[in-house]
C-alpha cells in the first residue's frame, strides 16, 4: 500500500548526516527485512485474522524536516501521511490508555499503537505536535531537561535546537506526557551505575520542578544493548518507571518481565509503503540484528 507524501557533557544529539551510500544500504536493509516479514505474515494470516491483538508497536521518532541523508529526521508530510494511516487502520494509544492496555485494565486493540518522539528538538513542537494535536492523538515526548531551552527561546527561535520549557507545558495541557531521556543524553549503560542514576535523578527533579510532573516512561539515550543495563532497568524499576524504552525492535507484551521494552524507529528516507507493514509487526524480527550485532551499535556505526 502505498502511503501518500503530504549537568556533564552531552553527547551528540543533533543533524546525524550519513553519506548517500549508507542511506542506500539502510533502506535496502529495512526494506528486505520488511519483506521477509511480510512472507512469514502471510503464512500465519489466516489464523492472525480472527485472533484479538496481543501486542503494542511503540513507533519512535526524532526529529521533522528534509534531511534526506538524516535517518532520524522524517519529512513533515510524511508524518501526516503516517498519522492518517494510523487513525483509519490502526488504534493509537494514549499513555494513559497504553499503561492500562499493559496493565490489563482494559482488552488489547487490534493494531495497538503507541507514539514516541525523543529528544524534544524545536521541529516536535513546529512541525509534530500540530500535526498531533489536529488529529486528538497523544504522544510520549522523551527530553532531557539539560537541553531544554529557557522560556520564549522557541518563540524568539522558532529554529532553534529544542523546545522550551513553556512549550513543554503547553503540550503536557494538552495531554502529551513528558517523560525523562535521561538529563544530558549521555550513554547511561556506559556510565558506573551511581553516576548513571545521578543523571536519571536530576532529570526527574528537574521535570518535577518546571513541570509538576512524575511520569512512569523513560527512554535511554541512544538505547542500543550497550546504552542500558539489567542492573540499571532494576533501579529505575524502584524508583518507579514501569516502562523504559530502548532501541531494540519488538512489540510490547502485557505483564512483561522487565520493565525493558522495545521499540520501533520510523527513519527518514525509507519509502512509506513499508509504513503500514512495519506497524503490523513485518519488523519485528530486527530485534535478531540488534541482539546479534550489538557490537557495530556505537553511534555512526549502525
Amino acid at each position: 500500500m502505498n502511503l501518500p507524501v503530504a549537568g556533564g557533557a552531552v553527547e551528540a544529539v543533533g543533524d546525524f548526516d550519513i553519506s548517500p551510500a549508507r542511506m542506500l544500504a539502510k533502506k535496502v536493509a529495512r526494506r528486505a527485512a520488511v519483506r521477509l516479514g511480510q512472507v512469514v505474515h502471510s503464512l500465519k494470516q489466516p489464523v492472525a485474522s480472527k485472533a484479538p491483538g496481543d501486542a503494542i508497536r511503540v513507533l519512535t521518532y526524532h526529529r521533522f524536516g528534509y534531511a534526506p541523508l538524516d535517518p532520524c529526521c522524517l519529512d513533515p508530510r510524511h508524518f501526516e501521511a503516517q498519522l492518517d494511516w494510523l487513525q483509519a487502520n490502526a488504534s493509537v494509544l494514549s499513555p494513559a490508555r497504553f499503561d492500562a492496555v499493559m496493565s490489563r485494565s482494559e482488552p488489547m486493540p487490534r493494531n495497538a499503537v503507541l507514539l514516541t518522539i525523543d529528544d524534544g528538538h524545536a521541529s516536535v513542537a513546529s512541525h509534530a505536535l500540530p500535526a498531533l494535536d489536529r488529529r486528538g492523538l497523544k504522544a510520549v515526548l522523551f527530553v532531557c531537561p539539560m537541553l531544554v531551552g529557557d522560556d520564549g527561546d522557541a518563540q524568539r527561535d522558532p529554529q532553534g535546537a529544542f523546545m522550551d520549557w513553556r512549550t513543554l507545558a503547553t503540550a503536557q495541557a494538552n495531554g502529551h506526557e513528558i517523560a525523562p531521556h535521561g538529563h544530558s543524553h549521555r550513554s547511561l549503560g556506559r556510565l558506573p551505575l551511581a553516576e548513571a542514576l545521578r543523571d536519571v535523578d536530576r532529570a526527574c527533579a528537574a521535570l518535577q520542578m518546571r513541570l509538576g510532573s512524575r511520569s512512569s516512561f523513560f527512554s535511554f539515550p541512544f538505547g542500543t544493548r550497550a546504552d542500558h543495563s539489567p542492573a540499571l532497568a532494576d533501579a529505575l524499576s524502584r524508583r518507579g518507571f514501569r516502562y523504559c524504552f530502548t532501541s531494540g525492535h519488538g512489540r510490547c507484551l502485557p505483564d512483561a518481565r522487565s520493565v525493558l521494552m522495545p521499540r520501533i524507529k520510523i527513519e527518514g528516507g525509507n519509502e512509506q509503503d513499508l509504513f503500514p507493514h512495519i506497524v503490523r509487526g513485518c519488523i519485528d524480527h530486527w530485534r535478531i540484528v540488534d541482539e546479534g550485532f550489538s557490537f557495530l551499535q556505537q553511534r555512526g556505526r549502525m
